[in-house]
């Protein structure tokens, strides 16, 4: 561990906005430690756990807590969790997942972020983990892929298991450093119009601007700042 001061693990929640119909209230549930008296998502502790199975298993015990928790306590909400690829290739991870009452699965939804896993078991060929995957499915989670067409997030993995995705999160955080608002639209309707025919679901995060905003289609759902700002979770009030 390298931050001086550690804490509870726990959640802020930054909504995720369905503009068209507005009726769903959903979170990305964002991982927070109080580090020196700051609520900051702990990076280096994160790279750690992810790549050091023995620590993977101290933080699987904890979110053995506060998941079912976070879950019971906001019955009238849904929740996105990360989760790294690595994580599928420690058994704990689906035990965790196993243990969360069957009636409350569907309102977690697994966003499985870009990273390339450092040591997997799947076959040298896939771009994505099926069987892993599939497992997951079957215990009735929505699987979302982050940060879509970035590291392993490919067009050709979502091709390779369109039946297992629901929804896709374009983020342009990446792109606005580069290029001028119109292309960056042009982009993101190009991704979309390519993959129509698999009626998914579309996350547009990091848009911070109305410029932008208001050419994107009021079906896809936003999440920024623009709209709302990390709040804490146990539980969510407003």
């Amino acid at each position: 561990m390298t931050d001086k001061v550690q804490s509870k693990l726990y959640f802020q929640g930054q909504q995720i906005i369905a503009l068209e119909g507005k009726t769903s209230k959903e979170y990305e549930l964002l991982m927070r430690r109080d580090i020196d008296g700051v609520a900051r998502f702990p990076y280096q502790e994160f790279i750690t756990t992810m790549t050091d199975h023995d620590q993977h298993k101290q933080y699987v015990t904890e979110l053995a807590v506060i998941l079912p928790k976070v879950l019971s306590h906001n019955p009238n909400y849904t929740f996105s969790f990360n989760l790294d690829y690595q994580e599928l290739f420690y058994e704990e991870t689906f035990t965790l997942f196993e243990q969360i009452d069957p009636a409350l699965r569907s309102r977690l939804k697994l966003e499985l972020t870009e990273r390339l896993p450092l040591n997997r078991t799947n076959a040298y060929d896939e771009f994505l983990p099926k069987v892993q995957l599939e497992r997951l499915a079957a215990l009735g989670y929505q699987l979302v892929l982050d940060d879509f067409l970035a590291g392993v997030n490919s067009l050709a993995g979502l091709f390779e298991v369109p039946h297992l995705i629901s929804r896709i999160k374009i983020s342009v955080l990446h792109l606005k450093r580069f290029l001028p608002i119109d292309t960056i639209i042009d982009i993101i309707n190009l991704i979309v119009t390519a993959i129509d025919d698999m009626a998914l679901e579309v996350v547009i995060e990091g848009v911070e601007d109305s410029d932008l905003i208001k050419d994107l289609p009021t079906s896809w759902r936003q999440q920024s700042f623009y709209y709302s700002s990390p709040v804490n979770v146990e539980p969510i009030t407003f």
